[in-house]
């Protein structure tokens, strides 16, 4: 049989049942045009999922996603691209600006498998579902952009480490180091868990 080419990001994202309200979004915002192009550099969508879209609108007490104005919802899209291609293999530890000019802060775990956290919350359960312009990594809930005092604070990442990570010698070192470089104390605003891995 012949195979057939992929089709772009917003193609692809349409062919796939869980991500109608991404594609939704996508067209509400005028954004399937700067989506379905294609570049050099290519791009990376952070897809969130049906149900985390409805966690989102859950919590913001909306029926729909329509019922956001389309410039805040342009924003939250346009923050879970970047403007070039980066396979899970290529992501690294730190943070990439998004489309928006926003920051996301990347934590990257490599063992028998890669796991992924963005902004100390959210994760990446499904990498590399390639389209002929891009690719995209599949998230369990909408990004939101961290809080302005935690950006540059590297134990924010801390938060999401299973216990067995936390309990290793090298983890309270770097809690603690940091907790007390805080005054002894964790800050509550950045939602630090260093103080359950001690």
């Amino acid at each position: 049989s012949v195979l057939q080419p992929l089709g772009n990001i917003v193609e692809v994202a349409s062919s796939l049942t869980d991500f109608s309200t991404l594609v939704e979004a996508v067209v509400y915002a005028d954004l399937a045009v700067v989506l379905s192009a294609s570049n050099e550099d290519g791009l990376t969508v952070f897809a969130p999922t049906n149900k985390a879209f409805a966690d989102l609108l859950k919590t913001l007490g909306l029926d729909s996603i329509k019922d956001l104005p389309k410039k805040n919802v342009t924003d939250v899209l346009t923050y879970h691209v970047l403007a070039k291609e980066v396979l899970s293999d290529a992501l690294e530890d730190g943070s990439v600006v998004a489309l928006n000019g926003q920051t996301i802060d990347v934590d990257v775990q490599r063992s028998f498998r890669t796991k992924v956290i963005l902004n100390g919350i959210t994760k990446v359960t499904v990498f590399d579902v390639m389209a002929s312009n891009g690719v995209i990594h599949v998230i369990d809930s909408v990004l939101g952009a961290m809080k302005e005092e935690c950006e540059d604070d590297s134990s924010y990442r801390f938060k999401n480490r299973n216990r067995l990570s936390c309990s290793k010698y090298i983890m309270r070192f770097k809690c603690n180091k940091k907790d007390n470089k805080n005054g002894g104390r964790v800050r509550d605003h950045c939602k630090k868990t260093c103080k359950n891995c001690a």
